[in-house]
């Protein structure tokens, strides 16, 4: 439930933000397929691309930990945030990378989460967006 729900959401967010998804997503057919119970039991998301490459192929999601029964990793907004960078990215450049850096999905995750997050009170853990990943994801670096 957790995975389309978040998948709804966020592009009924850019939506109200006023993007247009037809236009945005140009090369995307909606709905995009959502698939909560991905990978085997796995711990794993993606975010795939069409057949085409040209736009979103939907998300696949397993679980969050193990053993089973777990949480699906789809349950945090965080995972989700990170894979729809991808999606974003399917759209706009056909490939689901930057040339120089994984995707801007991190970030989406790192703004929107902050703000809930009990870690931004702790100068040492502020900006770990996903914490429990090794190395850590820290979005507090220093601009270079």
């Amino acid at each position: 439930m957790n995975a389309y729900h978040h998948c709804d959401w966020l592009f009924r967010h850019m939506q109200d933000m006023g993007f247009n998804l037809e236009t945005y997503f140009d090369g995307t057919d909606f709905p995009v397929p959502v698939d909560a119970c991905g990978f085997n039991d796995a711990i794993n998301a993606r975010a795939p691309g069409n057949v085409t490459g040209t736009g979103s192929g939907g998300f696949e999601f397993g679980l969050a930990g193990s053993p089973f029964p777990a949480v699906g990793i789809a349950a945090d907004l965080r995972v989700v945030l990170h894979e729809f960078g991808h999606t974003i990215l399917w759209d706009s450049v056909h490939r689901p990378n930057f040339g120089f850096a994984h995707s801007a999905g991190d970030s989406l995750a790192a703004v929107y989460m902050d703000p809930e997050s009990s870690l931004r009170r702790d100068p040492e853990r502020r900006f770990d967006t996903f914490p429990w990943v090794l190395p850590h994801r820290n979005h507090g670096r220093e601009v270079a």
